[in-house]
């Protein structure tokens, strides 16, 4: 993984649930899609490709019972 972001609520700084992680490879970004549906902490993951990795792969994750509303990059 090359960089990671936690999306975080603006007031109280806390996060949502959800995050973006940025990859080295394409390849590393298919074995992170493996991972959908798997449990991690307690909590059910999505991982899903993001739609607007143009420059370089990214993945969107959200934990828990969330499903992400949309895609940022």
């Amino acid at each position: 993984m090359k960089a990671s972001r936690v999306i975080r609520d603006k007031v109280t700084k806390i996060g949502k649930g959800t995050g973006l992680l940025q990859f080295e490879s394409p390849e590393c970004v298919q074995e992170a899609l493996k991972m959908d549906g798997e449990t991690w902490r307690d909590s059910k993951i999505h991982v899903v490709k993001s739609k607007f990795a143009v420059h370089s792969p990214v993945c969107f994750m959200a934990s828990g019972n969330k499903q992400p509303q949309r895609q940022v990059s």
